[in-house]
C-alpha cells in the first residue's frame, strides 16, 4: 500500500511539474502577446498621427498651389520665407493672368528629419489673360512642378520654400496641332 501511495504521488508531482511548467509557458507567453499588442497598438497610433499630418500637407499643398496661381499665398508662407521673397522681383507686369483651370496630376509627400515635409507636385494651369477670348486656346497652358517644404509655425503648415519649374509651355503646341 505504500509503494501504491508513493507511486501515485510520484504521478501526482510529475502531473504537477508538467502542469507548472505549462501555466509558466502560457503566463511568459500572454505578458508577451501582452508587450507586442502595445507596441503595435502603439505602431498604429503612430501611423494614425502621420496619415493625418500627411493628409494635412496634401490640403495645404492644394490650398497654396491655387493661392500661388491666383495671388494672396502670402497667409500660407512662414515669416522667414515671407522675408526672403519680399525683395525678390518677381517680374510683374500691368497685366495679370487669371487662373482658368488647374488640375494636379500628382503630390508626393516625404516627412525630413527635422520636422519639414518636402512636397514635389506636378499639375497642370491654364492661364488666362484679361484679353483672352472665348476660345480655350487662347490660354497660357503650363505643365509645372513645385518642390515645396512645409514647416509648422504657430501650430500651423506654412509653406519655407518654393521652387517652381516649369516642364513645358504647351501653349505653342496646341497651336502647331490646330495647324
Amino acid at each position: 500500500m505504500k509503494r501504491q501511495l508513493n507511486l501515485l504521488s510520484v504521478v501526482l508531482l510529475f502531473l504537477l511539474a508538467i502542469g507548472s511548467v505549462i501555466f509558466i509557458n502560457f503566463y511568459t507567453e500572454y505578458d508577451d502577446l501582452k508587450l507586442q499588442n502595445e507596441e503595435l497598438t502603439k505602431e498604429i497610433e503612430g501611423l494614425k498621427k502621420t496619415a493625418s499630418i500627411e493628409q494635412q500637407v496634401y490640403t495645404k499643398t492644394e490650398e497654396f498651389l491655387s493661392a500661388i496661381m491666383e495671388g494672396g499665398a502670402e497667409h500660407l508662407l512662414t515669416e522667414r520665407y515671407k522675408k526672403e521673397v519680399k525683395g525678390l522681383d518677381h517680374g510683374v507686369s500691368e497685366q495679370r493672368a487669371s487662373l482658368e483651370e488647374m488640375d494636379i496630376y500628382n503630390i508626393s509627400v516625404r516627412k525630413q528629419k527635422d520636422g519639414k515635409y518636402l512636397v514635389y507636385a506636378t499639375y497642370k494651369a491654364s492661364l488666362g489673360g484679361i484679353d483672352v477670348e472665348v476660345d480655350p486656346s487662347d490660354y497660357t497652358v503650363y505643365i509645372l512642378m513645385s518642390k515645396i517644404t512645409f514647416m509648422k509655425e504657430d501650430g500651423e503648415l506654412k509653406v519655407d520654400r518654393h521652387d517652381l519649374r516649369p516642364f513645358e509651355k504647351t501653349q505653342k503646341f496646341f497651336k502647331e496641332l490646330q495647324n
